[in-house]
């Protein structure tokens, strides 16, 4: 995602599959008017790496574009695709004023309309105590209608306890869609994911092989082709992958991926490539997407006879799966907030005990990056707050019930 007259870069990898190394000379294609592309280095031998810079200007059109990246040598050409997101900066509004005036680890309220001290994410069964925010982290952004989407379920369980909810940076204010026409099960988890090049919002049911899509376009709901899973369990975690247009759901106790394909309506399963000694867990599963890395960090869960881990891996485009260090912290969708500096790449983890952990991928190793304001409960099951990155103005923002309030949080500097 890049916006209007800024820039973003990409990391290309070539590999030798058979024979000797060649250099390899790399060249994009598919961009908008006004965009460059530039590679640096333009050459390698593999197996190497480069990374393509996409340098737009105020004038390059909005919307999403694909990129054919082809790289050349010894006689074979590869190519491989991503999707470009062009967005308009949003000049003038609220939340794009606000980011543009913090400063790196910098904490900042944003005022919002409707917003009722939490209060819209109330539901009948519980108006003052209950939200939809209970175990869940998630929460997403879609930069081509610049809005917010959370859905969710509050005890106790029930349709009529179910809501989708939506925040509009036009507006700067929160409003209620229309529910789904189905139950959702009795809490979100990490069961969201959002496709915006084709303006595609999926929820997993939980404990079920369903899930359902919604068009933003035709304002329809479609169920796609059941999950191919062996064993049914209350969780996983779903995400959308632009790298592979994939949506991928982490089945973290059979270990597996479980990958859908948009383009031809159906699933395909992927196990894990590095030896695993069993389960991750049942409950709590958490994936984010990186869009700097490119990469689903995955991880976290608990369960009945599996204590809350610390365990967190990685996904590739190309499919491998890396073991990274354990969070010094419990990771999981129910008891902590999980997301990714849009800026940096950096995982971020915001836990109950109020500090704000920091996992650089760079260095595989973890450290205290400061404090949160999003709540210090002593029950973490109580924690109800839910983030997103928002990459055009390199910020994330948070929202608690816990403590009523809607923040910005600024992580690293552009």
């Amino acid at each position: 995602i890049v916006t209007q007259g800024q820039s973003v870069t990409n990391g290309i990898s070539a590999a030798i599959v058979s024979g000797t190394a060649q250099a390899v000379l790399f060249s994009a294609a598919g961009l908008p008017s006004g965009a460059t592309a530039s590679f640096s280095p333009t050459s390698c031998a593999s197996a190497c790496s480069t990374t393509l810079t996409i340098a737009t200007l105020a004038s390059t059109p909005s919307g999403a574009y694909t990129v054919t990246v082809t790289g050349a040598g010894g006689g074979i050409t590869r190519t491989t695709t991503f999707l470009l997101t062009v967005t308009s900066p949003g000049t003038g509004t609220v939340l794009g004023n606000l980011a543009a005036s913090m400063q790196p680890g910098e904490w900042r309220e944003l005022v919002t309309n409707n917003w009722q001290n939490g209060q819209i994410t109330n539901t009948p069964g519980r108006p003052l105590t209950g939200s939809i925010f209970e175990f869940t982290d998630e929460a997403q952004w879609d930069p081509v209608n610049r809005k917010l989407y959370i859905i969710g379920t509050a005890l106790p369980y029930g349709y009529a306890n179910q809501k989708w909810i939506e925040y509009s940076e036009a507006t700067n204010s929160w409003s209620e869609r229309v529910n789904p026409p189905f139950y959702i099960g009795f809490h979100s988890y990490d069961h969201a994911a959002l496709d915006h090049s084709r303006g595609h919002y999926y929820v997993r049911v939980v404990d079920s092989r369903a899930v359902h899509r919604y068009s933003f376009a035709t304002n329809q709901w479609t169920r796609l082709p059941d999950m191919p899973l062996d064993n049914v369990t209350c969780c996983g975690a779903l995400e959308y992958f632009p790298e592979i247009d994939r949506v991928v759901f982490v089945d973290t106790f059979d270990g597996r991926f479980l990958l859908y394909n948009p383009s031809t309506n159906t699933w395909s399963v992927q196990s894990w490539q590095t030896p695993r000694s069993g389960p991750i867990g049942q409950i709590g599963d958490i994936t984010e997407y990186d869009p700097v890395n490119g990469v689903i960090y995955f991880g976290g869960a608990w369960g009945p006879t599996i204590p809350a881990t610390h365990e967190l891996s990685k996904l590739d485009r190309f499919g491998r799966v890396t073991k990274l260090a354990n969070s010094p912290v419990r990771l999981a969708s129910d008891g902590s907030v999980q997301t990714v500096d849009p800026v940096s790449g950096k995982f971020l983890v915001m836990n109950p005990n109020g500090n704000t952990y920091e996992y650089d991928p760079v260095n595989n190793s973890w450290r205290i990056a400061g404090t949160h304001p999003l709540g210090n409960p002593s029950d973490q099951a109580n924690f109800m707050a839910v983030a997103a990155k928002i990459p055009e103005y390199g910020v994330i923002m948070a929202a608690s019930f816990s403590v009523g309030k809607v923040y910005l949080y600024k992580h690293s500097r552009r």
